[in-house]
């Protein structure tokens, strides 16, 4: 799995927001050593494609990031900006 983290975190931001969901529950489930760099590459491609994730996309790469204890306070901010536009209902 680390060799798909290495070449998965440089292209973060091009996946689409189910593909960034889906890589970040991969690991949070996963569970051992974070791969260096792939959740804060991540977060950032998270952070900019906020609005274009699904609720169910923010609670798995929320939870992703609790599983294995990142706190992410830009993200999480962007998290909870999104949920307050869509009328706080979204997780």
């Amino acid at each position: 799995m680390a060799a798909i983290a290495a070449a998965a975190a440089p292209m973060a931001s091009d996946f689409k927001p189910p593909e960034l969901a889906m890589l970040a529950w991969a690991y949070g489930s996963a569970g051992g050593p974070r791969p260096p760099g792939l959740f804060e590459a991540v977060a950032a491609a998270a952070g900019a494609k906020v609005d274009q994730l699904r609720p169910q996309e923010l609670g798995n790469i929320a939870w992703a990031f609790a599983r294995v204890r990142i706190a992410d306070d830009a993200l999480f901010d962007a998290f909870g900006g999104a949920c307050e536009r869509r009328g706080g209902g979204a997780l």
